[in-house]
């Protein structure tokens, strides 16, 4: 009898902190609105969809970002974000920068990314690639 109350009150306990961990875990929810796609040529190249690298370049060229730039909490690093747009004829792409350059999700397909936030991740950048201006939820933790 006294195993079986001591096994109820250890896996009470492992439910308790298994419930306090979820709880406090870090999530990371960003809304926004991108209204103009990324241009079509910047310089002489031919630009497809909107990655940060690319970003990047038009900010360089230009002064301005495209799209819309959020710093990246380091407590989501790793773990699965996704970027939804709120119209279904828009194809918005995501880039994070790191301290070693930006890496890019960048599907070419409508309904927005999933994948995982890189470790290291500083800021991101959602652009829209073509298609309808959207408003977009992030949430990645």
């Amino acid at each position: 009898m006294k195993k079986a109350k001591r096994a109820v009150i250890a896996t009470a306990a492992l439910v308790c902190c298994l419930i306090l961990s979820v709880a406090g875990a870090a999530v990371q929810v960003e809304k926004g609105v991108v209204v103009v796609p990324t241009p079509g040529r910047v310089g002489k190249a031919v630009v497809e969809g909107c990655p940060g690298s690319v970003g990047a370049t038009v900010h360089f060229i230009t002064g301005v970002w495209p799209g819309k730039r959020f710093a990246v909490k380091s407590a989501t690093w790793g773990s699965h974000f996704t970027l939804t747009p709120n119209h279904p004829a828009a194809n918005l792409d995501i880039g994070f920068r790191t301290a070693s350059g930006w890496v890019e999700f960048d599907g070419r397909r409508f309904g927005g990314e999933q994948g995982f936030v890189p470790n290291g991740a500083l800021e991101a950048l959602v652009c829209l690639s073509y298609g309808a201006p959207a408003m977009f939820t992030y949430k990645a933790g």
